[in-house]
């Protein structure tokens, strides 16, 4: 992305092969008020959530976002986790995809407001080739384009009325947090990874997403069912990428994401339901 252009935000996403790290990690960065020497940073302490016993939990679980079904095994691993929960004073909530295509093209225009020159000056000067997914963001994407002035402002607009619309779906089923995948399908092979819609959506909208191990691939029981209906050319596309025998033993993971500022709440709620239902504590090897 374009350096001073502020237009996607960025932020500390740690790495950790326990929940406890993830926690320990953000906790720790908070408590030291980084507000304090960067002012660009908003100043909200760490605020502790209590998960309510006096009311159901309600979680939010969205299938697919509407262009692309995510693979069989992370089907598999949202069906196990919604069932799971059911009886653990957890209301499971169905939430349709919302104008998740748009988000994509919103979110693709804004990455690269130079039209990818900067970029592209690096990758040339450094003698090295254009490895295949830079050129498919930069290059072949067709929604990078050198903005004037008056489009980099059209396209703010189009992302706060976006992020304006999703506030008011979010509402609307009133969910505390959201059960989704985490991409189209487990670990992708090189050069495959041309979706990125099932975490980008969330960068859009500026809310936190937490991914967490449920299970491995097995190749014995993560099969298309044949009746599925195809949602389109990237549907197709990444249909085509699933190998049963060549992803078996591959781990599983899923995300569960809060709205903006509620990075405390997802976490105190991910706590929750590993403690109910037994997700593994540790990442999946």
């Amino acid at each position: 992305m374009m350096a001073g252009a502020d237009t996607v935000e960025t932020v500390l996403g740690p790495l950790s092969t326990t929940l406890e790290g993830v926690k320990v990690f953000m906790k720790t960065v908070i408590d030291s008020e980084p507000w304090i020497e960067e002012p660009a940073l908003i100043p909200i302490p760490w605020r502790s959530f209590v998960v309510p016993e006096d009311r159901p939990l309600r979680i939010g679980v969205l299938w697919h976002d509407g262009i692309v079904r995510p693979h069989p095994p992370v089907t598999r691993a949202l069906k196990q986790v919604t069932e799971a929960l059911k009886g653990h004073n957890v209301d499971m909530v169905e939430v349709p995809p919302h104008l998740h295509d748009e988000a994509w093209t919103i979110l693709s225009s804004l990455y690269y407001p130079d039209g990818g020159e900067a970029d592209s000056e690096d990758i040339d000067s450094s003698g090295e080739p254009w490895r295949p997914l830079s050129m498919w963001i930069i290059k072949d994407n067709p929604c990078v384009k050198k903005l004037s002035v008056g489009e980099m402002a059209y396209w703010f607009e189009e992302r706060e009325a976006y992020r304006k619309e999703y506030a008011l779906h979010w509402k609307k089923h009133g969910i505390d947090a959201l059960l989704c995948p985490v991409g189209p399908g487990v670990a992708p092979k090189h050069n495959t990874a041309k979706y990125w819609s099932y975490t980008s959506q969330w960068n859009l909208l500026d809310y936190p997403g937490l991914v967490f191990p449920v299970s491995k691939v097995d190749k014995d029981v993560d099969a298309w069912n044949g009746d599925e209906q195809i949602l389109g050319e990237l549907d197709q596309e990444n249909r085509e990428l699933w190998d049963p025998e060549e992803f078996h033993g591959g781990p599983v993971g899923l995300q569960l994401v809060g709205r903006r500022f509620e990075d405390e709440k997802i976490v105190a709620i991910l706590e929750y339901i590993t403690e109910k239902i037994g997700l593994p504590r540790q990442a999946l090897i």
